[in-house]
């Protein structure tokens, strides 16, 4: 007759938390509305995920809310989050199913002493996400990335909570300007409530950096921080996770440091291949045309960049002028195959793949901000060069660009008011966006958390 099989259970995530972390989890037992700002990879969601997985073993509601940008983004931060989410602290006790059309996680089994918990997952970040679960009564509510999220979505997911038996929240962000909705409207006035006691419910509040996350290794680290300039607003934010206001010159180090940037075209080294970025520009602006080069060490040469006034032109010209361009520009570097072009401009697009002697293709869907993250990280690192003689004009755009607080999107937005050439900062971009795999491969990009 053979043996039973004994089973044992063990613990097969291994948690290791700072006492800053430790202090912020344990007081989310006694407070409601519970909130970790921080630095990327400063280990604020892993706090939050187990935190909230812990109270739904005690919670006598039977729905739950996650949300963040949007619904695949919660499964991926929340649900796995690299191995500490949800559906591996119950793993064996979960599934991933439906609710009402709604993508759900269903757990039951020792943790939760045999009830059925359901955790809907949603997006936030836009006008109409709030009708997901727009009617359904859910218990806590967990949101990554808060500041993603559209104020509507906020609005009705605390209504959802109101006949609820545990009204918790978990929040994280990644700092933004002070100026943020998600300050004003929400985080500065509860610590402004709490400190004269007139908060119900307990605030429990803390500001986390990457060195608190005791998870990182040192060589992690300084690889991570070496893709900032100390002097940017990134550095501030995603590595020391404070809040700051963006102002003044994007990239202030071109402009005190000119001479380290510029090479001679005879300096240039191999490349391993050379792309170019079009900007369409608009009745009173500037066609732009960017070609650059990236060696195998993912260093960028930007080979040239140059300018064609709109007014009194017509689309033919525009065709004749790139086409020309380009020709120069594969006469001088044969590997020159692709252009990346304004992806808003589908019809020039079409019309110019007549005209073309390279493959012309829609530019990375990257927005402004995250395009300067990038060229940051680069510059930061010393991998973007710029040819004396012939980039002069992207040079002193990129001098000029600077910071301004968009109140009506609550947002840090680049100026864009015609004093300096935003045309030809956007065709470098396009020409350099479009190669985000390659980059991310050679350890340039960051990427938030």
């Amino acid at each position: 007759m053979m043996n039973k099989l004994k089973v044992k259970s063990k613990q097969s995530i291994k948690f290791m938390w700072s006492d800053k972390h430790k202090e912020y989890m344990r007081k989310t037992e006694t407070c409601n509305y519970n909130v970790a700002e921080g630095s990327i990879r400063s280990g604020k969601t892993v706090d939050n995920v187990f935190c909230f997985a812990h109270m739904i073993s005690k919670s006598k509601d039977k729905m739950h809310l996650v949300t963040a940008s949007t619904q695949p983004t919660a499964k991926l931060i929340v649900g796995d989050c690299d191995g500490y989410g949800l559906e591996h602290i119950f793993r064996g006790q979960c599934r991933w199913g439906k609710y009402k059309g709604n993508e759900v996680l269903i757990i039951k089994g020792k943790s939760t002493n045999y009830e059925q918990k359901i955790i809907l997952f949603c997006g936030g970040a836009k006008a109409d996400s709030y009708k997901k679960f727009r009617g359904i009564t859910v218990g806590m509510w967990l949101a990554t990335e808060i500041n993603l999220h559209h104020p509507e979505t906020i609005r009705e997911a605390f209504k959802r909570q109101l006949k609820s038996d545990t009204k918790k929240i978990f929040w994280d962000l990644n700092p933004e300007s002070p100026n943020d909705y998600i300050y004003t409207e929400y985080l500065d006035k509860w610590a402004k409530e709490y400190a004269t006691g007139n908060f119900v419910g307990g605030y429990n509040y803390q500001q986390f950096n990457i060195y608190d996350n005791i998870n990182v290794s040192e060589q992690n680290l300084i690889e991570f921080v070496s893709k900032y300039q100390k002097e940017s607003i990134y550095y501030t934010r995603d590595v020391l996770g404070l809040r700051v206001v963006a102002e003044g010159a994007i990239y202030p180090i071109l402009t005190e440091q000119k001479e380290k940037y510029f090479v001679e075209n005879d300096d240039v080294p191999k490349l391993q291949y050379c792309t170019i970025g079009l900007d369409f520009g608009k009745s009173e602006s500037q066609h732009a045309i960017c070609h650059l080069g990236i060696t195998a060490q993912g260093v960028i040469y930007v080979l040239d960049a140059r300018c064609m006034i709109t007014k009194n032109t017509t689309t033919d010209d525009l065709y004749h002028w790139v086409e020309k361009t380009v020709d120069t520009y594969k006469s001088n570097h044969k590997n020159t195959t692709f252009l990346y072009a304004d992806s808003a401009e589908p019809t020039l697009i079409n019309s110019l793949r007549r005209y073309s002697k390279v493959n012309i293709c829609k530019s990375n869907k990257m927005t402004i901000v995250e395009r300067i993250k990038l060229i940051d990280a680069l510059i930061a690192q010393k991998r973007v060069y710029f040819v004396r003689k012939k980039t002069e004009e992207l040079y002193t755009a990129l001098c000029s660009s600077r910071w301004v607080f968009d109140k009506a999107k609550q947002k840090d937005v680049r100026q864009d008011d015609g004093s300096y050439n935003n045309d030809v900062i956007d065709a470098f971009e396009y020409a350099i966006s479009t190669k985000l795999l390659e980059l991310h491969r050679m350890k340039v990009v960051v990427t938030n958390d």
